[in-house]
């Protein structure tokens, strides 16, 4: 059973009804035209039979004439379809072929008198309420003296255009059934690929992503939509594989501080006894509260950031003067290690941004280049201005980053195996990327094992 819901049977139905319109249409110019024609051709015959008579009028004479019409009458039996009347200048009745079948056939004066005014035959509808035929009749002046009146019955014509009409309407209903059932196979392979689209879908899972839709799709816009589908399915592998490794870190970063405060928990229960036991205890537990506080608000504003959901105030930020605020804060914690930080930075340096992200991509940054730098390190901040663009460099004499791992150090919880010793949640590159990124800029890496690391930063400047 057909269900007209379906994308194959509404283009089987429009098929159809463009097939019928565009035959219909086609017939009907047919059938004007052939009866245009059946028309024309009568016309002519009556005239031909005026110039005719002319020509026997000259030769013979009225008497020739009258025996031309009379013999013509007898020879084509045209008595039933067909009258001549020979009329003189004043309209009256000289001669005529039989009129039994036209009892109310009279001269119209008025059509008379358009006749012997012009310069050709007058053509008129003849019609006869005692008759159920009409007649294509004519006027046409012979000579100074002589005017013929001409009638044909339309009952022949009328009945060729019946005829034709029923052979339109056979065909017509022929065609239709016809043009269903070619709509029919057209829709079904138009929607082919679609079908076999559908059928994948519906056998993927989250265990079977690797399914794709292959071979040659009938038509562009099937094998476009194939692609496209392809391309989803990659994304979407490509999103749970991520989701699984997002799963595995945050589980792994989770289940420290939460064992940590279980071990504290039960430790102050079962073994501490003073107050101020209890009271670093409890401070420990806070402590470890706070770090996990701030996995979840950092894994939550990067997840904005990504999805283009956070709200952005972009201002005129002198990039300059954030830079300097951003080392002067973190001056003390390098003080602590014996590092020492060194500043290249150019004056009035503008940008477009959104000035508290911008200060926690630096703060990242800063943080990482102190944490992972050994003491009496050396931090280098440079800012310098590339015309359209300006470059932040924040170098480190640090412990470096492996080379097949430079590649990753932006992913979501990912650290390095030398950086799990360091305590953090492994999101601040991830959310520096994400801050530089929605700014329209780009951040990159290059690192030495055991020399240190150089994070690049470029954004487009604002010149004020």
């Amino acid at each position: 059973m057909i269900k007209f819901s379906t994308l194959s049977a509404r283009l089987t139905l429009w098929y159809s009804l463009a097939y019928a319109l565009l035959i219909g249409g086609i017939f009907a110019i047919f059938f004007v035209a052939f009866n245009s024609i059946l028309s024309a051709r009568l016309d002519e015959d009556l005239v031909e039979d005026i110039e005719e008579f002319q020509q026997i009028l000259q030769v013979e004479g009225l008497a020739g004439l009258k025996s031309e019409i009379a013999r013509e009458a007898m020879e084509e039996g045209a008595s039933d379809s067909e009258f001549i009347r020979m009329l003189d200048y004043q309209g009256n009745n000289l001669f005529s072929t039989n009129l039994s079948k036209w009892p109310s056939l009279k001269t119209d004066p008025k059509l008379l008198e358009q006749a012997k005014a012009a310069d050709k035959p007058v053509l008129y509808i003849y019609e006869d309420d005692d008759i159920d035929e009409d007649i294509r009749a004519l006027y046409g002046v012979i000579n100074q003296d002589y005017i013929v009146h001409i009638g044909e019955s339309l009952e022949a014509n009328e009945e060729l255009n019946e005829l034709f009409l029923v052979l339109i309407v056979a065909l017509f209903f022929i065609g239709m059934p016809m043009a269903l059932f070619v709509g029919f196979l057209m829709s079904k392979k138009a929607v082919s690929g679609i079908n076999k689209i559908s059928r994948i879908a519906n056998d993927i899972d989250v265990h079977e992503l690797d399914k794709r839709v292959s071979g040659e799709m009938w038509g562009d816009e099937i094998q476009q939509l194939a692609n496209t589908f392809n391309t989803m399915l990659d994304r979407i592998s490509d999103l749970v594989q991520e989701m699984k490794a997002l799963t595995d870190n945050v589980a792994h970063d989770l289940r420290s501080p939460l064992a940590r405060i279980r071990v504290i928990a039960e430790t102050s229960l079962s073994q501490l006894s003073t107050i101020e036991e209890h009271k670093d205890a409890s401070a420990d537990i806070i402590e470890e509260c706070d770090r996990l506080i701030h996995m979840i608000n950092a894994t939550l504003d990067l997840a904005e950031m990504e999805a283009g959901a956070a709200t952005i105030n972009m201002t005129a930020v002198n990039f300059s003067k954030l830079i300097n605020d951003a080392c002067d804060l973190f001056q003390p914690l390098a003080e602590e290690k014996l590092i020492t930080i060194k500043m290249n930075i150019i004056e009035s340096c503008y940008v477009t941004g959104d000035e508290e992200k911008l200060q926690r991509m630096l703060a990242n940054l800063l943080d990482n280049a102190i944490k992972y730098t050994d003491k009496n390190g050396q931090i280098n901040v440079e800012l310098s201005n590339g015309g359209s663009h300006i470059n932040l460099l924040v170098k480190d004499s640090g412990i470096g980053i492996p080379e097949e791992e430079q590649g990753k150090i932006f992913e979501r919880f990912y650290r390095c195996d030398q950086s799990r010793l360091q305590r953090g949640c492994g999101l601040g590159l991830s959310f520096a990327r994400a801050v530089v990124k929605t700014h329209g800029g780009k951040i990159e890496v290059e690192s030495i094992r055991g020399q240190g690391s150089c994070f690049r930063v470029l954004l487009q400047a604002n010149p004020i």
